[in-house]
């Protein structure tokens, strides 16, 4: 029988980075890991009915932490939709996500696919 291995799993390291970059205790982990799901979520899902989340073509997410900061990096493939006239739906995703996490967002960064 053949060895089945998950195809990210294989490339982590190699061609591929995490898609979170944080280290924690491990009195910490479940939460910050849950904070995570719930960034992740908030990108898919859309529950605050966002107008610029509703087709944003989003194809990664990056987390990273350092002590009580969280920088976002979206990597979307059409950033004017997200961000919307004058910056507008940035405050608006900043503001959203603060609602889901309860803490503050050092940085929101929007890069586009090529």
């Amino acid at each position: 029988m053949g060895q089945k291995i998950h195809p990210t799993g294989l490339r982590l390291g190699i061609t591929q980075e995490h898609r979170s970059r944080w280290f924690a205790d491990t009195n910490r982990y479940p939460e910050l890991l849950q904070e995570d799901y719930k960034i992740r979520h908030f990108f898919q899902k859309n529950p605050l009915k966002l107008k610029g989340l509703e087709s944003p073509g989003i194809s990664q997410i990056r987390v990273e932490r350092k002590a009580d900061q969280i920088d976002l990096e979206v990597h979307t493939a059409r950033p004017g939709v997200v961000v919307g006239r004058g910056g507008q739906g940035i405050e608006e995703l900043r503001t959203g996500l603060q609602k889901v996490l309860g803490g503050a967002i050092a940085r929101f960064a929007l890069t586009s696919l090529k």
